[in-house]
C-alpha cells in the first residue's frame, strides 16, 4: 500500500506549526481517571 504523506510537499514552516501546536495542546492537564468517568 502506497501512502502519500503531505510532509514531502509541504513547506518547512509547517513542521513548526506543528511543534507549536503541540506545546500549546500539552499545557492543558489531562483529565483524571475519575474525572474521565465523572464527565463520560
Amino acid at each position: 500500500m502506497v501512502v502519500a504523506t503531505a510532509a514531502s510537499t509541504a513547506p518547512a514552516a509547517d513542521g513548526d506549526l506543528v511543534r507549536s501546536y503541540l506545546r500549546d495542546i500539552g499545557r492543558v492537564p489531562l483529565l483524571t481517571h475519575e474525572q474521565e468517568i465523572t464527565l463520560g
